[in-house]
C-alpha cells in the first residue's frame, strides 16, 4: 500500500513524499529517480503487480534521451529535476548522470519479463528503451581500461567506475542480449553479450586483495599518464551489486566481502544495523561511530544471508528492523545509531522495498526447506 502510494498516476514512483526535510535540506525526495523507482516496482511484479510496473517502464521510455540514458532525477510530469552533479570534472566534459539508474530499468524490465511472460508488451519497447540504452551502455566505455566511463555513483557523492554500477552494467546487458536473441535481433545480441563478458574478465580490478574485499570502484587519473587510481572503501552496495548481478567469477570473493562488512561495518554502533559504507558522513550524528545504518543496506546484507542459508541471521535483522519502525510501520530512510531514532524522510519507498523484497526471499527459502 505505501509504494503504490507513491506511484503516480504517469507511472514515476516518487522516492519520498516527506516534506519536512525541505525544512533544512533546501529541498525534497519527491522526485521520481529511476533507480529507487525500479527497486520499488521489484516486489511489485514479484507479487503480480504489473500494472506500476508498466506504466513506470513507459514513463522510463519517455523520458530515455536520444543517446539512449536517463538522467539524475525526474519530477513525476517528467520534466527534469534538480541536480548537484556538476557537467565538469577535471576540467572536462561529462555526463552528470549515475549509469547505473539506466541499467536497473533494463534489468527490471527483464525481472518483469521473467515474472509476467509479457512478450508484447516488451517487444513495443525493443526500439524504443531497450536498444537505445544497450547501445548506450555498450558505446560508455573508456578505451583505456576497457571498463564503464566514470559517472556518479548510486549514493549521488562520487565520480568514478563504481563498482556496483559495472555490476548491474554487466547483468542489464545480458539481458537486453537475451531480449535480442528472443525478438531475433542477432547482431544486437552479440554486441551486447560480448561487452558484458568483457566486462565480467576485468573483475578482478575490482577486488582489494590487501583487504579482501570488493572496493568502492576506481578511476584514471587526470593528464597523460592515465593511471588508474582506487577507491578502497568499503561499500556495502559493491557487495551487493557484485552478489545480486552475478559479477564474480570466485564466489569466496564477495564471501569475504561480506566478513569484511561484518568486521568493519554491521553492529558497531548502539542501535545496530550496517551503514552504507566507512566513515559515513550523511547526516552524521555525535559520535559519528562509522554512519548511520540504513535500512536498504541492512536487507541487502539480509538477502546475502538467505542466499547463503544462514536463515538465523536474516531473521535477526528482519527483527531487529521491526523495533526501528514508526507507530505506524513506517521506515525511515537511516536510524541513529545511538538511539535508534528514525532520521532523514520516512518513509523511504525504496526502505519498503527492500524489506518486502528480504521477506520474499526469507519465505522463499524456509519453502524450499
Amino acid at each position: 500500500m505505501l509504494i503504490k502510494a507513491h506511484i503516480d498516476k504517469r507511472g514515476g514512483v516518487i522516492a519520498s513524499c516527506d516534506s519536512s526535510i525541505y525544512n533544512y535540506g533546501r529541498d525534497y525526495y519527491s522526485y521520481v529517480w529511476p533507480r529507487d523507482g525500479a527497486y520499488a516496482i521489484w516486489p511489485l511484479i514479484r507479487l503480480g503487480h504489473y500494472k506500476e510496473a508498466k506504466d513506470f517502464f513507459e514513463f522510463c521510455r519517455d523520458i530515455i534521451t536520444d543517446d539512449g540514458y536517463l538522467m539524475h532525477k525526474y519530477q513525476p510530469d517528467k520534466s527534469i529535476g534538480s541536480t548537484w552533479h556538476p557537467l565538469l570534472h577535471n576540467n572536462r566534459k561529462e555526463l552528470a548522470i549515475q549509469e547505473d539508474e539506466s541499467a536497473i530499468v533494463l534489468y527490471m524490465l527483464g525481472e518483469y519479463y521473467h515474472y509476467s511472460g509479457d512478450k508484447d508488451f516488451v517487444l513495443n519497447l525493443y526500439e524504443t528503451l531497450i536498444r537505445p540504452m544497450a547501445d548506450f551502455m555498450c558505446s560508455f566505455i573508456d578505451d583505456e581500461t576497457g571498463l564503464p566511463h566514470a559517472s556518479y555513483d548510486l549514493w549521488e557523492e562520487k565520480f568514478l567506475t563504481n563498482t556496483y554500477s559495472v555490476a548491474v552494467v554487466y547483468q542489464s546487458l545480458l539481458v537486453a542480449a537475451d531480449f535480442a536473441e528472443q525478438f531475433e535481433h542477432p547482431e544486437d545480441a552479440v554486441k551486447w553479450r560480448s561487452t558484458a563478458e568483457s566486462l565480467l574478465s576485468a573483475n578482478e580490478i575490482f577486488y582489494y586483495q590487501d583487504r579482501e574485499y570488493y572496493r568502492k570502484g576506481c578511476i584514471l587519473s587526470p593528464g597523460p599518464e592515465k593511471n588508474l587510481q582506487f577507491d578502497n572503501i568499503l561499500d556495502v552496495s559493491s557487495m551487493y551489486g557484485v552478489m545480486m548481478f552475478g559479477y564474480y567469477t570466485d564466489k569466496s570473493k564477495l564471501d569475504n566481502t561480506v566478513k569484511a562488512i561484518e568486521k568493519y561495518l554491521s553492529d558497531k554502533s548502539p542501535s545496530g544495523g550496517t551503514p552504507r559504507y566507512e566513515h559515513d558522513q550523511y547526516f552524521t550524528t555525535d559520535p559519528p561511530y562509522m554512519g548511520n545504518p540504513w535500512f536498504v543496506t541492512t536487507f541487502w546484507l539480509a538477502q546475502y544471508y538467505i542466499r547463503a542459508d544462514m536463515l538465523d541471521k536474516a531473521q535477526s535483522i528482519l527483527s531487529w528492523s521491526m523495533t526501528k519502525t514508526l507507530p505506524s510501520g513506517v521506515f525511515s530512510e537511516q536510524v541513529d545509531p545511538g538511539n535508534g531514532a528514525p532520521l532523514s524522510v520516512a518513509p523511504l519507498v525504496w526502505s519498503h522495498a527492500e524489506f518486502i523484497n528480504t521477506v520474499l526471499d526469507y519465505s522463499r527459502s524456509e519453502q524450499n526447506h
